[in-house]
């Protein structure tokens, strides 16, 4: 589970993330690279700061934007890693100390799920992946070409498999846990879900009034939407 807040302050925005749940890490600080619009000249790099729960801190420079630092900055659950999503260079794993030890240019990454082994799922925009400890892809799965990956909770992904169904995958195997009927919702498309247990809450917009925002409580277990 991770806490994200976003933090205003003249010349200085930037992320912070908790990690309530994490024995080692308390939380990442993440200050955006500033890049000039016009000469896309680095202005000033970005910067991640860690603090661990044992009283040390580290940081180390980085490139970071809002785009991967506004889902939080995701770390291993033994402490060891720190995943940095950049849209404009891709997808880094560095050591809590920022020692770099894998990078891919996966530049659409949206968000990621650290597995206990330390291989990792990445939700783009038409596939999951799960890379091993090496940043290399050893499973994949499609999406629909417009079917953009939503963090349901914490072990979930969402994601469009076709136009009308939305299917819900477990962010460590891919396996496909529930298919849901978009059409049977009267919904043109989702954009947030939330996952409790079986309780899911959809946030899509009306079949019928494109512009309409509709907000809908599913029993996973028990309603006509789910697809067996």
């Amino acid at each position: 589970m991770l806490i994200v807040e976003k933090v205003y302050e003249p010349d200085n925005f930037h992320f912070v993330t908790w990690y309530p749940h994490n024995r080692y890490i308390e939380k990442t600080v993440s200050y955006i690279t500033v890049v000039d619009a016009k000469s896309l000249k680095v202005m000033k790099m970005g910067r991640i700061l860690v603090y661990m729960r044992d009283g040390n801190q580290y940081s180390f420079d980085c490139w970071v934007n809002g785009s991967g630092s506004q889902y939080g900055i995701n770390v291993s659950d033994d402490g060891q890693y720190v995943y940095v999503i950049s849209s404009q260079k891709g997808l880094w794993c560095y050591t809590c100390k920022g020692e770099l030890v894998w990078k891919t240019r996966y530049t659409s990454v949206s968000y990621v799920f650290p597995h206990p082994n330390h291989n990792l799922t990445c939700a783009l925009n038409t596939k999951l992946v799960i890379l091993d400890s090496f940043g290399k892809i050893i499973q994949q799965t499609p999406l629909w070409k417009e079917g953009a990956p939503y963090k349901a909770s914490d072990a979930v992904i969402a994601a469009n498999t076709s136009e009308t169904v939305v299917a819900l995958f477990d962010s460590q195997t891919l396996e496909v846990l529930h298919r849901i009927s978009l059409k049977k919702l009267e919904l043109w498309k989702f954009y947030e879900l939330e996952l409790n247990g079986d309780l899911l809450t959809v946030y899509g917009l009306s079949a019928y009034k494109r512009s309409e925002k509709v907000t809908l409580q599913i029993d996973l277990k028990n309603h006509p939407a789910v697809i067996k």
